[in-house]
């Protein structure tokens, strides 16, 4: 039987941490282009482009670090065999699309929702055996286990459920980025990148 382990679970436990991948990323991002050069006081077209590339950077700076999916995201984890439960490293998920599993005659299989349960509340989230229900044996392959999400806010929810600190932390991030364009500035910077750490690290986990 193939396995993988991380160094933080017991010897002889399967791994909980899967390889994750992103399949697809939306272009839809909670600061806009306006947003970001009212905020950078820039009225000019000509760095348009630019402040686009930085409002991605930015966004996925802050996802990395909170672990939140942040953009709406298609995501699928992939394991060798199933794991006593699943821990999908972010939190805010919408929802399973599936699970798939080689059975032990080497055929795909997809399981029944019955089988699973998702704690999306969790941080990162969590899909647990359903109680009474058993995961089923797989074929002696890597990635015989793969499981798809979504993750991340719907673009209508932005105004209403995302989260205004995250946001603030987002344009000051676009605005440090457009004033040092060097990995070394002339001068020392202090006071974005630990505002914006006060922003995040309570959400961040």
């Amino acid at each position: 039987m193939i396995n993988s382990y991380t160094y933080y679970d017991w010897p002889n436990i399967p791994t909980r941490i899967g390889k994750l991948r992103v399949l697809e990323t939306e272009d839809e991002y909670p600061v806009s282009l306006a947003e970001a050069k009212t905020h950078l006081r820039v009225d000019l077209s000509d760095d348009d482009t630019y402040i686009q590339m930085l409002i991605e950077m930015a966004t996925h700076v802050v996802e990395q670090y909170t672990r939140l999916f942040i953009v709406e995201n298609t995501v699928e984890v992939y394991y060798d065999q199933f794991p006593d439960y699943f821990n999908l490293q972010y939190g805010n998920l919408q929802t399973i699309t599936s699970i798939k599993y080689y059975d032990s005659s080497n055929t795909e299989v997809t399981l029944a929702p019955s089988n699973y349960e998702m704690d999306k509340h969790a941080q990162p989230a969590l899909v647990y055996r359903s109680q009474g229900s058993t995961w089923p044996s797989t074929y002696d392959k890597p990635n015989a286990v793969t499981l798809k999400f979504s993750g991340g806010y719907e673009f209508q929810d932005y105004d209403e459920k995302f989260p205004r600190p995250l946001k603030h932390a987002i344009l000051l991030l676009i605005g440090h980025f457009y004033e040092n364009r060097q990995s070394v500035a002339d001068k020392v910077q202090y006071s974005i990148p630990m505002t914006v750490e006060y922003l995040i690290n309570p959400l961040s986990f």
